[in-house]
């Protein structure tokens, strides 16, 4: 199993733990469209998820509009990667109750996979998809 699929797994068992536990009957946020896609498998039935940033566009780049930072805040749990990738959703994670937050970048066990992530610096000028 490649090291990337063994990852999702790790991701995906540690929010149906957290959703058996947490989430029962609660709309759930999430930062980005994988974490979606997610959140949508394991609350199927159960409750129903949104996604924050839009198809196409990047969370590196993106702002939080008004109606954003209501979502934010009306939000009953809240998915997102963490302050690396999200950075635009810190202000707004900080003022929720963390029982109500879950940060990917906080699971244990998947610091490699991350710290690839958060290793990759935008600080070049050449195109390329994420």
């Amino acid at each position: 199993m490649s090291k990337s699929l063994k990852n999702i797994n790790k991701i995906t068992l540690a929010l149906s733990a957290y959703a058996i536990t947490t989430l029962a009957n609660a709309d759930i946020l999430t930062s980005v469209r994988p974490l979606g896609f997610i959140a949508s498998s394991i609350a199927d039935g159960v409750t129903q998820t949104q996604v924050l940033v839009p198809a196409g566009a990047s969370p590196h780049d993106y702002s939080l509009k008004p109606s954003d930072a209501k979502r934010v805040r009306d939000a009953e749990f809240v998915l997102w990667v963490g302050e690396d990738i999200d950075a635009f959703l810190e202000k707004s994670i900080e003022k929720r109750d963390p029982k109500t937050v879950l940060t990917i970048s906080d699971i244990k066990g998947l610091e490699s996979l991350l710290g690839e992530t958060s290793a990759h610096h935008h600080d070049h000028d050449h195109d390329h998809n994420h």
